[in-house]
């Protein structure tokens, strides 16, 4: 009876532990699925926002590339084709932020492309259909960076577009009355990219699945006409079916070990949010800041006050080391000058690489304007130097704008005055510096519009040519002609060489300009037999590779005698590149054109020059001429370049000669002929005909008495 009460007793308490067990399964089951529903929901959101991310990133890359100067004369000016595949063609094979890269008009027609690190043929907009319209429109519409995927066959791309704007107001006139054009960046979304979605989720096994694979709670992946393209998928943690298979303790234990792991995926997820930015802020190739970097510190700092100086370098000569030597000695010399800017720079400043071979240094402080200059000059001292490139050595030379901050002054601003005092800096011989000033403005707005009267001179032949005679020793007989360039800009205004053709050489018009005189020039020289004609050739014009390819075109065209054709060069070009002088040199007297070294005595090259080129002719320098008149020691240095000319077999011209004494002087000293306005002045083709014609009858006339 005891026995039957006791179990009686316990039956209660034995159906209340079971309800209570059955009730705690209920909550527990419920509390497991809601958890792994939470737990899914959240995973998804995190992989939507890392695809986001992805998306930003190109939009980000996309918009820092086509808001750029150098961006804008490349594509609406047409400046350095090159430059397309150095900005972005190359980075498609190089870089781990894009695959593909290219320029589309306003209408969606491709105008260059790359894929892979090769050209791309083809309309990209056709093969991509709708999706891409669309992201183009949105561009359009929202005068901003637009993003999105784009399915490419069986490929997914992720895809940014932004509009190619110059940050400076005065480039905006390139871009055409219907809109600019479109720079479209697009990265492959594939194993790679997966694979540090992974990383940044926390999910190992994350993959990317074609739609048929697709469970309804994937994440769907859509292009921007909203089409599904693709999913991605992953083995799912089920946090509360573990939880059901373990005693209370062990979920208490488990939620504190979430709790903690939930900290460290969260520091985790910070640290590569923070790694993002510093990749989108850092310059791929340099390691250094790039230009979005570079104004966002600078806008931070003007918004304080800070007083502050930056100076924009542009590398001289950096393109003619990626002709000879190719872009990956380029790329070695780019770090190689961003190591030495960093080493000059130190604490003191920030260094950026603004792109291409355009570099910027800030310096903050009270003092930081004399700093600044100060560094400037060092540079120029040290680039005087040349660069080791593994087993070669190059020269490349530098040229920099300078500012210093004022009150109310944006980022861009500062920047843009900058580029302009480089501008001019390049504009004005190169490998030196200039400070910005407000009248610099419009010295530029004029060098800019010169630039467009000789764009459109050279399409209407408004240029023309005179010539100064070369007499021989005794003055009596022509031997050469020396053509000489001149214009006028519309309403007849005369422009003196030495203002229109440095802006020709930073334009890149110097080619054609060069071309054109050397052509008509042999056109006006046909007229005179026996006679020789000079022409000066510019170091731009040097530097170009095709040019003993283009300078036999001419002959061969205008059917001139190559023997007769005298090409004049600076004593610079000899000095800044001795190789490819050499080499230029070579080619040039290979066509049987004679080869004159012009300003000789400026005091830049020596004996072992002259030994090492065996000029034809040496031409010296006519500030030597004046001065021999009144100095003696100045005779002496004439006499002595006449004999060394002498001894290596070369002839040898002595310019400006402005009274008789002088021309008496130079005869004593020996030389061969003789140039200046006490002979003979500048004259037509025609005048020249006649000049000749006049003085044969003469000397004819002479020798018959």
């Amino acid at each position: 009876m005891t026995k039957k009460l006791s179990v009686r007793m316990f039956l209660p308490f034995i159906l209340l532990l079971a309800l209570c067990a059955a009730m705690m399964a209920l909550v527990l089951h419920d509390t497991s699925s809601e958890a792994n529903r939470i737990d899914l929901e959240h995973t998804h959101e995190a992989v939507q926002t890392a695809l986001a991310d992805e998306v930003e990133r190109i939009k980000l890359l996309a918009d820092d590339n086509a808001l750029w100067d150098d961006a804008a004369r490349a594509v609406y000016a047409g400046t350095d084709p090159k430059f397309f595949w150095t900005a972005w063609g190359a980075p498609t094979s190089e870089s781990a932020n894009y695959d593909l890269a290219a320029v589309v008009d306003q209408q969606g027609r491709t105008l260059i492309a790359f894929e892979g690190g090769k050209k791309r043929d083809g309309d990209l907009v056709s093969e991509l259909g709708a999706p891409l319209r669309e992201l183009l429109r949105q561009a359009s519409a929202t005068k901003a960076a637009a993003g999105g995927f784009v399915r490419k066959g069986d490929a997914i791309l992720i895809v940014g577009i932004e509009e190619i704007m110059p940050i400076s107001r005065d480039l905006e006139r390139l871009v055409p009355k219907d809109g600019p054009y479109r720079l479209i960046f697009a990265r492959l979304l594939n194993d790679s990219v997966v694979a540090d979605l992974a990383k940044r989720t926390g999910l190992p096994d994350l993959k990317l699945a074609p739609l048929g694979e697709r469970a309804k709670n994937w994440p769907r992946i859509q292009d921007t006409m909203r089409q599904d393209v693709a999913t991605l998928v992953w083995t799912p943690a089920q946090p509360g079916a573990r939880a059901l298979d373990a005693a209370m303790p062990k979920i208490i234990f488990a939620f504190l070990v979430a709790l903690v792991l939930a900290g460290l995926v969260s520091r985790q997820w910070l640290l590569m949010i923070r790694e993002f930015r510093h990749e989108a802020l850092t310059d791929s190739l340099s390691g250094l800041p790039n230009r979005r970097a570079l104004r966002t510190e600078l806008q931070a700092r003007l918004a304080r006050n800070e007083p502050l100086a930056l100076a924009m370098l542009d590398l001289d000569g950096f393109k003619a080391v990626n002709d000879r030597f190719g872009h990956l000695a380029g790329d070695r010399l780019i770090n190689e000058v961003s190591a030495l800017l960093q080493s000059k720079v130190g604490a003191k400043g920030k260094v950026a690489r603004l792109g291409g071979d355009e570099f910027a240094i800030m310096l903050v402080g009270p003092s930081s304007r004399d700093m600044i200059e100060a560094l400037a000059k060092d540079l120029l001292a040290r680039f005087i130097l040349p660069f080791r490139l593994d087993d070669r050595t190059t020269g490349v030379g530098v040229s920099i704008g300078l500012v210093d901050s004022e009150l109310h002054l944006s980022a861009s601003e500062l920047l843009r005055r900058a580029d302009v005092a480089l501008y001019t800096a390049k504009r004005a011989g190169k490998m030196r510096f200039r400070w910005y000033t407000v009248s610099l403005d419009e010295a530029q707005a004029r060098a800019r519009s010169i630039e467009n009267d000789l764009r459109t001179a050279l399409e209407k032949d408004q240029f023309g040519l005179v010539y100064q005679p070369l007499f021989d020793h005794l003055g009596g007989t022509v031997r050469a002609v020396e053509a000489l360039l001149r214009w006028r800009r519309p309403g007849n205004e005369p422009v003196e060489p030495g203002e229109f053709i440095p802006i020709a050489e930073y334009s890149g018009l110097i080619d054609k300009i060069g071309l054109w005189v050397i052509r008509r020039a042999c056109l006006d020289g046909l007229a005179w037999s026996r006679i020789n004609v000079a022409v000066n050739v510019s170091m731009a014009q040097l530097r170009n590779p095709e040019f003993p390819e283009l300078l036999a075109q001419v002959l061969e065209e205008t059917g001139f005698p190559p023997m007769r054709l005298e090409l004049e060069i600076s004593e610079r070009f000899l000095v800044a590149d001795t190789q490819q002088a050499r080499k230029m040199i070579d080619a040039i007297r290979a066509l049987g054109v004679s080869v004159v070294l012009d300003e000789f005595g400026s005091g830049l090259t020596s004996l072992g020059f002259l030994r090492s080129f065996n000029f034809s002719k040496l031409k010296v320098d006519r500030s030597l001429t004046a001065e021999a008149q009144a100095n003696e020691a100045t005779r002496n240095v004439v006499q002595s370049s006449v004999a060394v000319a002498r001894a290596l077999g070369m002839a040898v011209t002595i310019g400006g000669v402005e009274n008789q004494e002088q021309a008496d002087l130079m005869r004593v000293a020996g030389c061969d002929e003789l140039q200046g306005w006490h002979l003979s002045g500048e004259l037509e083709s025609a005048e020249i005909t006649t000049l000749i014609s006049k003085r044969t009858r003469s000397s004819g006339r002479q020798r018959r008495s």
